[in-house]
């Protein structure tokens, strides 16, 4: 029993200790990317996502994070096949960024890019941090690449691998919110956070089909069967879960 405990503190320690690995882009406008390992992405995969958070350069043009939205992208190796590219607020904390997938074929770079709202343009010398990008299904997840498994030495200038500690990723937008039933035929209950200012509900096509403000309980029972991004507004926070209409 004794060494039982001692392998388990031991695996609690390296946990806790533990560094997450996390690929650091200084931006040059429309020109950031990497190469990443090919992934087939078939009509199963609905989205894919990735931790990611943003630092404002001296010589951005003066724009404020408000102004700004992180970009993702993953495209083929010309960038004639987009497979999904989605730009959202961007946040000088870690958050989960999830990008619709809207189209088949095999992706090999990943873009990303601070994209100015006033005119959309993208950013130069601002930093922004990513971390693995998982490949969602209705019923399955995949992360494709891991930036610990990568030479910094392949990458090009103005990118690197950073080590970050976890406390430093905020890992609430999966932690807080319990769904259920999920999946769901008729209705379906937010858990884990006491005050909900409004919840909305959001297709994979990005397109929001309900919004309900001041409950825990949504009526589903009108929606499409498939997979549905939740995004709930709770005090100063946005946090995103996802769930399964059947």
């Amino acid at each position: 029993m004794k060494k039982l405990l001692l392998i388990a503190l031991f695996f609690a320690a390296s946990n806790l200790f533990a560094q997450e690995y996390y690929v650091q882009f200084v931006l040059n406008g429309w020109s950031s990317y990497i190469e990443i390992p090919e992934y087939e992405f078939t009509e199963d995969a609905t989205s894919f996502s990735a931790m990611a958070k943003y630092a404002l350069g001296p010589d951005n043009g003066g724009y404020a994070l408000s102004q700004i939205n992180i970009f993702l992208k993953l495209a083929n190796s010309d960038f004639n096949v987009e497979i999904g590219a989605s730009g959202a607020s961007s946040s000088d904390e870690f958050k989960e960024y999830t990008v619709p997938v809207a189209a088949t074929g095999m992706a090999s770079r990943f873009q990303v890019a601070g994209q100015e709202t006033a005119s959309w343009g993208a950013l130069t010398g601002d930093t922004l941090w990513v971390g693995a990008i998982t490949v969602h299904t209705e019923f399955d997840d995949e992360v494709i690449f891991n930036p610990a498994e990568v030479d910094p030495q392949t990458l090009p200038e103005g990118v690197t691998i950073v080590e970050i500690a976890p406390s430093a990723v905020d890992t609430r937008n999966t932690q807080q919110i319990t769904l259920y039933p999920n999946p769901a035929q008729s209705t379906l209950t937010v858990s884990g956070l006491q005050h909900i200012a409004e919840i909305n509900v959001v297709n994979l096509a990005g397109a929001t089909v309900m919004t309900v403000e001041n409950t825990h309980v949504l009526n589903v029972e009108n929606l499409s069967k498939g997979l549905y991004f939740i995004r709930v507004q709770a005090g100063n926070e946005t946090l995103t879960t996802k769930f399964v209409k059947q």
